[in-house]
């Protein structure tokens, strides 16, 4: 009920605006042909009434405002995927628009004889169809009905109270119509956002390691496209001899000197940038980073694992890896990042025949 009375949250809201531009957009199109049509019958012998000129102009106007809306709306708004700020003021013109000139063509009917309300009941219940908060809704009919009555009880001499009760029934049952279905539409789009939010907790849960709460590689191949364009730094590494920590300390001991190292890599790399590929091997990948910065960064990193604590004690440890610098271009993606992980992969084991330790360019 609270959403029903009160203001929807933004992402609810932009639902609501894309529904009425879509809405509004093609009522816009529908009235503005069938006000052209209108308008050409004036001039034919079978329309002769004296108030002719106030016909024409009043068609004219709501066809040139209806049909401008369209074309400018399918032009520039659908086209260029501007904001709606526009768009929701040209919608209240053409709405004002259209109510207006049926209040007054209707009752131009009635003074010549002819079946007055039908045409402004025909408008109201169309406008019912747009999406607009319960206050707007009542607000508006409201407005259209009084400013109705007023005009047709001026050409009609008198007041009459039946017709009144009989057209506020109707104006009653509009905006109740309106309000049922913006309630309707709210609740459904509402569970369509939560779907939505929890499909994307779930996407991105699946993106990132449940232990160290970086990437994962999954993540990694999502994110290739991101290397297209700009030089990057490509770091492969895992921790020397992480085997022996397990089997002296315990898996949990373990666990913890994959997340200290995990830290370390997003203090001097960026959360952002690291990917753990399983058990202690990790993927860096930084846009943009020069060799100067690399350098810094490996061997602050390396001096940050020289006291490590867990169990109670202060431990040493080193890490190898590979690294290399290059630009993935914008095609083959996949074929070209594994193609950077053999190269690395290559420079790792290398660094393992050869001591440990230390860090080589691929």
């Amino acid at each position: 009920m609270d959403l029903f009375f009160t203001n929807p949250n933004q992402e609810l809201q932009k639902h609501i605006d894309d529904f009425n531009i879509k809405y509004i957009h093609l009522l816009a199109l529908v009235f503005g042909i069938s006000q052209v049509f209108y308008l050409l019958l004036t001039f034919t012998p079978y329309f002769d009434v004296p108030e002719k000129l106030t016909y024409q102009i009043l068609y004219l106007i709501n066809s040139a405002v209806c049909l401008f809306f369209y074309f400018s709306v399918k032009l520039f708004y659908y086209k260029d995927n501007r904001e709606a700020l526009w768009v929701e003021r040209a919608q209240a013109v053409v709405v004002v628009s259209i109510t207006s000139c049926t209040v007054l063509l209707s009752n131009l009917d009635f003074k010549n004889g002819g079946d007055c309300i039908m045409y402004c009941l025909i408008v109201l219940g169309i406008t019912t169809l747009s999406l607009q908060s319960p206050l707007q809704t009542i607000l508006y009919h409201c407005i259209a009905g009084i400013i109705y009555l007023s005009v047709y009880f001026n050409y009609l001499g008198s007041f009459s109270f039946a017709y009144t009760i009989k057209f506020s029934a109707f104006i009653v049952l509009c905006f109740t119509s309106g309000i049922v279905k913006y309630k309707l539409f709210a609740d459904k789009t509402v569970v369509q956002i939560e779907l939505k939010n929890i499909s994307e907790e779930f996407r991105q849960a699946s993106l990132k390691d449940t232990l160290t709460e970086t990437k994962n590689r999954r993540a990694l191949n999502q994110d290739s496209y991101l290397f297209c364009n700009e030089n990057c730094f490509f770091l492969f590494t895992d921790i020397d001899h992480f085997k022996n920590v397990n089997d002296s300390y315990g898996h949990q001991n373990g666990d913890l000197v994959i997340k200290y190292y995990a830290n370390r890599l997003c203090d001097y790399f960026g959360k952002e940038n690291v990917y753990r590929f399983g058990g202690d091997e990790f993927m860096v990948v930084v846009p943009g980073m020069n060799k100067k910065d690399s350098d810094k960064a490996l061997k602050s990193l390396q001096d940050s694992l020289k006291d490590v604590v867990f169990d109670n004690k202060s431990h040493s440890f080193s890490v190898s890896g590979g690294y290399l610098f290059n630009r993935l271009g914008s095609k083959n993606l996949t074929f070209k990042l594994e193609d950077i992980l053999r190269k690395l992969d290559h420079a790792l084991y290398e660094v393992k025949n050869n001591g440990r330790g230390y860090f080589i360019q691929a």
